[in-house]
């Protein structure tokens, strides 16, 4: 056993950090040159495959879509609004709500130039957790789901129900920034709409991004989560801030997070900082990610680390793309895992966690993370702790919502606007 161990300390000594990095996990410029959504992972592909099809798809879906000013993933006949796009009738095409109506954040037509115009949604609670998030600067998160017309079909999220391969649900989430940041976000602008049918534009940068895909060899969909740099340190490893700090931890937090044992940091994290805590007001959150990398084997972390130091880090592809480049703004979001299951047997199952086992989104999932006071983390909680996979002939049980409904609420507040605006 001591040879072994040394072994190891000789062989990290000999290919420092740098070096596996340089021949780990790589991308490909066809990404971002040619974006294209992967079809599958192979049957028998290694841990990387998984993290290279996350930014492949990613990028797909963050690339423009062809003869719009939109972006694919805000196409919603692709890629449809839940809670405001109707499901299709007696074999009958989609039909879409009208672009400028609704409580939610959508993009404008496209004979109408920029900025892109868009409705926030209602809802602003966190899934799991029921709880609003609130930024540095008080301003609560917003969140949009969008699903797969094949959804529509699928009554129920029990018994023998399975979606259809390629089916795809997408979360993402939104926080208001001002013009001096805007630069490092992808922006709407958004209107506010009151009770009164009153609108606002506002200006909304993109921060969390979710992506669940079924694909043939996984039915129990991939699960991959993208966020934005400056939205929080992570827990156990906390990082410089960003110029400007964080935008969900404050610089006191962030800097007793970074040093927990000196100048009184253990007491002022214990009665002021609570991360990943909602507060019961809106007050704002002190934020952390759980997991570097989303946790996982070193192998799994190492992956993701080598595919993001060569997509946004110095030198990178995004990093250096021009900033005429509609891609170039996604220099500013990193991977942080992807997890998937493997189909073997053992005591535990047939179906194994695969991948970044820890994996959490710091902004779509904060108060679910389990992290106490000082930092240290307490949960193994991830995407399959709430989405649990039955088997192949019930994949619609790891929808959250399924069967697909019209909000009464949504469709009186479109109603209600759309008169308001024909009076007008």
């Amino acid at each position: 056993m001591k040879k072994s161990i040394g072994l190891l300390l000789l062989l990290l000594a000999m290919f420092p950090a740098s070096a596996v990095l340089e021949a780990g996990c790589l991308p490909s410029s066809d990404w971002i040159n040619h974006p294209s959504s992967p079809a599958d992972i192979p049957a028998g592909s290694d841990n990387c495959a998984f993290h290279q099809f996350a930014w492949q798809e990613f990028l797909y879906l963050v690339s423009p879509s062809e003869g719009t000013v939109l972006r694919k993933f805000e196409n919603r006949g692709r890629h449809p609004i839940y809670g405001v796009d109707l499901c299709p009738v007696h074999g009958e095409e989609p039909a879409l709500e009208g672009d400028d109506l609704g409580l939610l954040i959508r993009t404008r037509k496209v004979q109408e130039g920029p900025p892109n115009v868009a409705f926030l949604p209602s809802e602003i609670k966190q899934a799991g957790s029921n709880e609003p998030l609130y930024d540095q600067k008080g301003n609560v998160t917003y969140y949009n789901t969008r699903f797969t017309w094949s959804e529509c079909s699928v009554q129920a999220n029990t018994g023998d129900a399975g979606l259809p391969s390629d089916t795809i649900e997408l979360k993402t989430a939104w926080r208001k920034v001002d013009q001096a940041e805007a630069h490092k976000y992808y922006t709407v602008m958004a209107n506010f709409v009151n009770e009164k049918l009153e609108e606002t534009p506002t200006l909304l940068g993109l921060i969390g991004f979710h992506i669940a895909k079924i694909t043939k060899n996984h039915p129990e969909m991939v699960w991959i989560t993208f966020e934005h740099k400056d939205n929080a340190p992570v827990c156990d490893l906390p990082q410089h801030p960003p110029v400007g700090g964080w935008s969900f931890t404050s610089a006191q937090c962030a800097a007793c997070l970074a040093r927990p044992y000196s100048g009184g940091c253990m007491q002022y994290l214990g009665n002021h900082c609570s991360f990943n805590v909602y507060r019961g007001d809106s007050r704002p959150a002190n934020v952390c990610l759980r997991s570097a990398n989303g946790g996982g084997s070193l192998e799994n972390q190492q992956n993701i680390q080598s595919l993001n130091e060569k997509m946004v880090g110095p030198g990178g592809y995004l990093s250096s793309l021009p900033s005429s480049n509609p891609l170039s703004v996604f220099q500013n979001y990193f991977h942080v895992g992807t997890l998937w299951m493997v189909n073997g047997q053992s005591e535990l199952g047939p179906w194994l966690n695969n991948g970044s086992l820890s994996l959490l989104n710091s902004v779509l999932e904060t108060f679910v993370q389990n992290v106490s006071e000082g930092g240290g983390t307490k949960s193994s909680q991830n995407c399959f702790s709430c989405h649990v996979y039955n088997g192949p002939a019930n994949t619609a049980a790891l929808s959250h919502i399924i069967p697909i409904s019209d909000s009464l609420e949504t469709v009186e507040a479109n109603a209600g606007l759309k008169k308001k605006r024909e009076r007008e």
